[in-house]
């Protein structure tokens, strides 16, 4: 996703196509290499003639007309200003998380409403994925999302008590009223600032365009047990290199 931004960054109009049948429409023309695609059934060996989806190296083809490749039309989508890309918003002024994945961020179940500690701890674990996904858009998440991310510890009893609650109602506020990132420009540099504290470390990536600053992307991490004992210097370093490594495709 964050390299699929960049690349949006001039783009005043987009398209989306999607192949009819995919990759089964690529032949593997050189007949040597289908014995690499052999898989075992109740009738014996059979190996591709067309590519099956999930192999590696498959030739990209410049010209769909030119290959006889066929659309799905109803999934295709040419010259608009805006596209819906796993569950983001992508459009020339930036990156936003998808109306329809907020409003299900927003309503939410309560996890106390449920009965069963480990329907509760479910429901939990079901709605710090749902948020994290979206975790570029939420300066401190792993800050934020802590004291809930306990809650799906086994030695922990669940009570969902006024910490856990503050924090899960942040994280609805917080990304239902996310900030459109920017498309990064490669042309230009881009600053880090990272942070550290007793129990994560986070940072943000941004650029200056137009004498403006632009953000592009939170990032954050719980330390472990371990990486808790480190000295404050140690854990600013820390910081730094999982920001440098989180967004080593956008630098």
């Amino acid at each position: 996703m964050m390299a699929l931004s960049a690349s949006a960054r001039t783009t005043a109009s987009l398209t989306q196509v999607d192949l009819q049948s995919g990759y089964h429409q690529v032949p593997v023309v050189d007949s040597s290499d289908r014995p690499k695609t052999v898989f075992i059934t109740a009738d014996g060996l059979h190996q591709f003639r067309t590519l099956s989806f999930g192999l590696t190296n498959a030739p990209v083809l410049s010209c769909l007309a030119q290959a006889g490749m066929k659309l799905k039309w109803l999934k295709c989508l040419f010259v608009e200003h805006t596209l819906k890309v796993l569950g983001h918003l992508i459009s020339k002024e930036g990156v936003s998380p998808d109306p329809e994945k907020l409003e299900a961020v927003r309503n939410f179940s309560h996890p106390m409403k449920a009965i069963q500690r480990q329907n509760k701890v479910k429901r939990v674990q079901s709605f710090l994925g749902l948020c994290s996904y979206y975790r570029r858009h939420i300066q401190g998440f792993a800050s934020i999302a802590c004291t809930l991310t306990t809650l799906t510890k086994k030695e922990i009893s669940f009570l969902l008590v006024e910490d856990q609650a503050s924090s899960f109602n942040a994280l609805i506020q917080i990304l239902t009223s996310a900030p459109v990132l920017g498309h990064p420009n490669y042309d230009l540099q881009k600053e880090i600032f990272i942070d550290a504290c007793g129990y994560g470390i986070g940072g943000i990536l941004a650029q200056r365009i137009e004498e403006a600053e632009r953000l592009i992307g939170y990032s954050s991490q719980l330390l472990t047990k371990s990486e808790v004992n480190y000295s404050i210097t140690k854990k600013e370093c820390l910081a730094l290199v999982w920001c440098l490594s989180k967004f080593r495709c956008l630098l």
